[in-house]
């Protein structure tokens, strides 16, 4: 398949630190990709380039489809419209919201009535936040979550508001999802559920998938390919196999000589 997202020399400077220096990565269409590292490495760094957060101190990130854009001349919503949603580490959710209105958020991305619509509750208005409503109440019923759309976030289990997290990012239509460490703070079940559900939502909206986690059955279970980052540099690229058993990337893990 055609890369979706290219990395060419990337490098992020803050003052006289060096959090990602020279990385080239691809990311082809349809794959799910595992980004790994000890902590510090510099993975959520590139998931800031790649979505805007951060502005590149060098390098090249382009996301490739019918027009050919240069993300780092973007900013985070023109980077959002385009095509590419995440999910954070520590879970950002409106969480006095409820359940139903935090997938909504992010919905309005793509409403098609203007200001003045919105102004003076139009037909136009009426006829969009219904088809937005339905959309919202769909994903929620397909990341399980439903039967709870009128709960406040905050008083969803952990696992669940993770879902809801996905569920919000998944409301962005993207065509490349970031999930920054989605196991985190799962028991193992809730970890087994997971890795059914990432593929299962890989297949079902054809998305392409980058994904920092720590959990390493998380990553050997479901990447085709991984990148492995050491203070801020790419020291290994392969399969999971073949990541598993490079000597750079054991010594990075483990400190062995």
């Amino acid at each position: 398949m055609p890369p979706l997202l290219t990395a060419n020399d990337i490098s992020k400077n803050f003052g006289g630190l060096n959090a990602i220096a020279n990385v080239n990565i691809e990311i082809h269409s349809g794959e799910i990709v595992g980004l790994i590292g000890p902590n510090g490495a510099g993975k959520t760094t590139l998931f800031n380039l790649i979505t805007g957060v951060y502005v590149p101190s060098g390098g090249t990130l382009r996301l490739h489809g019918e027009v050919d854009v240069d993300l780092a001349k973007a900013s985070p919503h023109e980077i959002a419209a385009l095509g590419i949603a995440r999910t954070f580490q520590n879970i950002r959710l409106f969480k006095e919201m409820s359940v139903l209105d935090n997938v909504l958020v992010a919905y309005h991305i793509h409403v098609n009535y203007n200001l003045l619509d919105a102004f003076f509750h139009t037909p136009a208005y009426a006829r969009g936040e219904a088809e937005l409503y339905k959309n919202a109440v769909e994903l929620l019923n397909i990341l399980g979550l439903a039967d709870k759309k009128d709960l406040p976030a905050k008083n969803l289990p952990y696992g669940e508001q993770r879902r809801l997290e996905i569920a919000r990012a998944l409301a962005l239509k993207p065509k490349l999802l970031l999930l920054d460490e989605p196991a985190a703070g799962m028991n193992p079940q809730e970890t087994a559920e997971l890795i059914k559900l990432i593929s299962w939502l890989r297949d079902k909206f054809g998305l392409t998938i980058l994904l920092i986690e720590h959990d390493m059955s998380v990553v050997m279970g479901i990447c085709q390919r991984i990148y492995v980052l050491d203070y801020g540099r790419l020291i290994a690229e392969g399969t999971p196999n073949e990541i598993k058993n490079n000597p750079l990337v054991i010594k990075a893990y483990l400190g062995e000589e």
